[in-house]
């Protein structure tokens, strides 16, 4: 692995870099994973294969594949610490994805209510 430098959103992330396949290391606090894929989708290019199972750099655990906040595309996630690995291709997908909106703000006695029942 080498560490990357890269600016998302005003912030300095380091990120850490596979030398071999050109996948990322995304660390839980490193920030949202689809803006830092928007940031990298270009300057990342395939380079190997990546062969399953992945293992997390920091807990030495399997990783899994899961979906990105349920509808997103498929990452592979450490089940102890919550980082994902993105190949260069899931990079693509991932800068693609957008966030689901939030609910609607409750308005008028709904929002009374609503606070009242939290």
């Amino acid at each position: 692995m080498e560490i990357r430098r890269l600016g998302v959103h005003d912030q300095q992330v380091e990120l850490d870099a596979c030398i071999r396949c050109g996948g990322v290391f995304l660390d839980y606090f490193d920030g949202e994973p689809a803006a830092i894929a928007a940031e990298l989708r270009d300057a990342v290019r395939p380079r190997a294969r990546i062969e399953a199972p992945v293992t997390c750099t920091d807990c030495d655990v399997s990783m899994e594949l899961q979906r990105y906040m349920e509808t997103g595309p498929e990452l592979f996630r450490c089940t102890a610490c919550m980082a994902a690995f993105v190949t260069p291709e899931q990079l693509g997908a991932l800068a693609r994805f957008t966030l689901p909106n939030e609910a609607p703000k409750a308005r008028g006695w709904v929002a009374v209510l609503k606070a009242w029942l939290d």
